[in-house]
Parts: C-alpha cells; sequence; structure tokens
C-alpha cells in the first residue's frame, strides 16, 4: 500500500510548471501563503490589464507574438 496521497496514483500526460520568481525568489511566501505571484515583466499596461479582465485569449496572443509559440521554442 502507498503512502502517497491519492492524487499520486493517477497517470500523468502532462506536466507544467509555475516559476515562482527569479531563482524562486518568490517560493517561501507563495508556498507559506498558498498564492501565486505573476511578475509579466513587460512594462507594458495593457499586458496587467489583459490579465486583470481576464482577457486569457489576448494574454497568449500578445505572449505568441512577443516569444513565439511553444513548439517553435522546442525545436
Amino acid at each position: 500500500m502507498s503512502h502517497l496521497p491519492s492524487c499520486y496514483d493517477r497517470e500523468v500526460s502532462d506536466v507544467r510548471y509555475i516559476k515562482l520568481g527569479k531563482g524562486g525568489h518568490w517560493e517561501d511566501e507563495c508556498f507559506k501563503q498558498g498564492i501565486i505571484r505573476l511578475g509579466f515583466s513587460t512594462g507594458e499596461e495593457r499586458v496587467l490589464r489583459y490579465a486583470l479582465n481576464s482577457k486569457w485569449d489576448e494574454l497568449k496572443k500578445y505572449w505568441l507574438k512577443k516569444v513565439g509559440s511553444f513548439e517553435k521554442r522546442m525545436d
């Protein structure tokens, strides 16, 4: 019998992570408070506005245009 929580009994098809600050700078705060800090590093007000207004498609378009698609970066 496993000593791991039941969520570990599932098969995993994808793994994602959130980097909590440069060098993990925000890790302790996030884990202690149960929060996720988001940094945009853009200096563009519209990026924050997209997030605050749940404009996820606009945010995705912004980042894909800025850094390219995930598939391109994996080549």
